[in-house]
């Protein structure tokens, strides 16, 4: 062979390795580009599932949120409503026991002078707190119950609807019998009962 056909050979292989190396490194960019797109459509792809998980759980929180809302919205709503009925309760009541007689009255303040008397809390003398009105009558009733040399003072209160007051000379004890504190350990100890028959339940 001629060095002139060595030549040629060499450069033909020479032009068939460039050719090939080109091939290759088109061939290697391709498939990184191929990859790297495949990598940007997965990360796009859990990027969107992400957003729409965290989508679907705000759904579901702010869903959840909104009852829970409306169900304290809805509690507090029942419990002014009760209130507001009770205070009304109490006020028809109240306003029942200041339509008293004068002798429903006398027999009242007879009835709690003794029940707060019988408690033993207050010793042997004591003020005798009455609504103004009842005054006189509470003057009676001392009088007539034989308690006179045991009570300090008659003592007639604006404050006050009805019922009875005893506090010890010295101020130290007293047991309140008056309507409005009566009432409201009643309301109190019946609550129950008494929210189960306006509102059910």
């Amino acid at each position: 062979m001629s060095s002139a056909t060595l030549g040629s050979m060499d450069r033909l292989r020479e032009a068939v390795l460039a050719k090939a190396r080109e091939e290759a490194e088109r061939i290697v960019r391709e498939a990184e580009e191929r990859a790297r797109r495949i990598v940007e459509e997965a990360r796009e792809r859990k990027r969107r599932e992400i957003e729409e998980a965290r989508r679907r759980l705000y759904e579901e929180v702010g869903y959840e949120a909104r009852i829970a809302e409306a169900r304290i919205r809805a509690a507090q709503l029942i419990a002014r409503v009760k209130n507001e009925v009770l205070e009304e309760l109490r006020a028809k009541v109240m306003d029942r026991l200041s339509r008293l007689s004068e002798g429903e009255r006398r027999r009242s303040v007879e009835k709690l002078l003794w029940e707060a008397l019988g408690s033993g809390v207050v010793g042997d003398r004591f003020r005798l707190y009455v609504a103004k009105r009842d005054s006189a009558i509470a003057e009676d009733v001392v009088t007539a119950t034989g308690l006179r040399d045991r009570v300090a003072a008659v003592v007639g209160r604006e404050d006050m609807v009805g019922g009875v007051i005893i506090e010890s000379e010295d101020g130290s004890t007293r047991v309140d019998n008056s309507y409005s504190t009566r009432l409201s350990m009643v309301l109190r100890r019946r609550a129950g009962e008494i929210s189960r028959a306006l509102f059910g339940g």
